[in-house]
């Protein structure tokens, strides 16, 4: 047999191939093996790090950045479950969540630049979509202050509703 009849998938069996075709397909196999395990290794390390550096500040009053991702996740995935028509009754409620989030939020500056924004440019209650426009503008008006990257608003239903189109949510 040789090497080019060899499908992708069908292991080289040594007795039938030449022992340097047999020997390029283990070394193929050993360094994928050994890839998958670096990432495996990889991962594990990473999500236990990442649950030890949980529980080390779990005791301690959120920081700036951990309330800011906090509040953004609680907003969006709130505003990805709005409505599509709502009540008026949807619409007075989600408004006063905006508003006594800028009158009761933590951060002083922050709870002031919300409500200049509110002032300028008011919270879009009409609709989910209005909604979820309104406050991924705001998020990447903060992002931009804050000199970090901007959101791409097209995947804020697929961000905080549905989860990627690829299932790794599922």
């Amino acid at each position: 047999m040789q090497s080019d009849q060899i499908s992708k998938n069908q292991k080289v069996c040594r007795v039938c191939s030449e022992f340097k075709t047999w020997q390029k397909q283990e070394k193929k196999s050993l360094k994928k093996a050994a890839q998958s395990a670096q990432h495996e290794i990889s991962n594990s390390a990473g999500k236990v790090l990442e649950t030890v550096s949980q529980e080390l500040t779990i005791s301690c009053p959120p920081d700036s950045e951990q309330l800011g991702r906090a509040t953004w996740t609680f907003l969006h995935t709130t505003a990805a479950y709005y409505p599509k028509k709502p009540s008026a009754d949807d619409i007075k409620a989600a408004g006063s969540l905006f508003s006594s989030l800028s009158q009761l939020y933590p951060c002083s500056d922050c709870a002031s630049h919300l409500r200049e924004e509110m002032k300028r440019n008011p919270p879009q209650l009409n609709s989910r979509n209005e909604l979820n426009e309104w406050l991924c503008r705001v998020h990447n008006e903060v992002n931009t202050r804050l000199q970090k990257p901007l959101f791409d608003c097209s995947k804020v239903l697929q961000r905080w509703k549905y989860g990627p189109p690829d299932g790794s949510c599922d």
